[in-house]
């Protein structure tokens, strides 16, 4: 069997249902799913029966302790537990609520890192996000050498490091609000938008220091440099797509996430296109203002419906 080169890590709270269709998805568009070893934190701390049933090859489940810490700050608690157990020359962080649209994925990324002087490839948080880091990928979908990512000493954990620098971040996030939710949810003109996210970008700085923000720093201040996949905001323009499938590519595009490389759909992220109001200056806690817990089940059964509409069929192999 040949070697693993690529290991995906993903960090589970009762996410056995979307981890069943990104593995699956993964696996039947890879080239060589047999290089890819599967790493999951289950942060249940093992509670979780419906995780226990996955059955895929080369998949660990670690159950992990995240001693009360929830969202933002569990997810990194369970990304920094997994990192060390990595042994493979690339390690790919993703998200639950991701599916692969690309056949051939995985040689996608080896072409990349081999044509390119880069040390990661992958999804940055979008433009309308204001006051995240845009240029290197974001937990979404990272991959990385892995002894590059070793020599950063990688730390996921989110947010400021001091109370100070909390309060005073969270001072300049209140800037954000107004313009993101005018230009994104109201106006929605993509060019408006990108200029208005750079120049409130200029004025705050990062002031939303999410997942991984301090590893992009750290290879920032080294000159090192990464490969972003296109956020893609009108898929009429991309190749590959069939006409059957266009209007389902759209309303991803709409709605939620959707990422190109080389200008073919890579992948789609559940995450919706609108406005939310975040509160998290102590307690790293999110006020969600447009969606309750039946809207998001409701989204989320339309993203799955739409990605599995759009997602290639199993390529051939030799």
């Amino acid at each position: 069997m040949a070697a693993s080169w690529l290991t995906v890590l993903s960090v589970s709270w009762h996410s056995a249902g979307l981890l069943r269709d990104l593995f699956a998805g993964m696996l039947a568009l890879a080239d060589q799913p047999e290089q890819l070893r599967l790493l999951v934190a289950d942060n249940t701390g093992g509670a979780d029966p419906d995780l226990h049933d996955l059955s895929f090859p080369h998949l660990d489940l670690v159950p992990i302790d995240v001693g009360g810490q929830i969202m933002s700050m569990g997810h990194a608690h369970g990304l920094n537990t997994l990192w060390p157990l990595v042994q493979t020359p690339f390690a790919l962080i993703v998200d639950p609520d991701v599916a692969m649209l690309r056949p051939g994925w995985d040689s996608a990324l080896r072409q990349v890192f081999a044509a390119e002087d880069v040390v990661a490839v992958g999804a940055p948080f979008a433009p309308w996000k204001l006051g995240k880091y845009h240029d290197f990928p974001s937990p979404i979908f990272a991959c990385w050498r892995s002894d590059a990512l070793r020599a950063l000493a990688p730390d996921w954990r989110p947010y400021g490091r001091t109370a100070r620098r909390r309060l005073l971040d969270f001072a300049l996030r209140q800037t954000l609000w107004l313009p993101r939710a005018l230009d994104r949810t109201l106006l929605r003109l993509p060019r408006r938008q990108f200029r208005l996210a750079r120049w409130v970008e200029r004025l705050a700085g990062e002031v939303s220091k999410d997942t991984g923000w301090e590893i992009a720093r750290r290879a920032r201040q080294r000159g090192w440099r990464a490969a972003l996949f296109e956020v893609v905001r009108d898929p009429a323009g991309l190749s590959g797509i069939a006409a059957e499938t266009a209007p389902h590519y759209r309303r991803l595009a709409e709605e939620f996430e959707l990422y190109a490389w080389d200008n073919r759909p890579m992948l789609t992220h559940r995450n919706p296109t609108l406005t939310r109001l975040d509160f998290n200056l102590w307690t790293h806690r999110n006020i969600l203002i447009y969606q309750d817990e039946s809207d998001r089940a409701a989204k989320t059964a339309l993203w799955r419906e739409l990605a599995t509409a759009v997602r290639p069929a199993r390529p051939d192999r030799a």
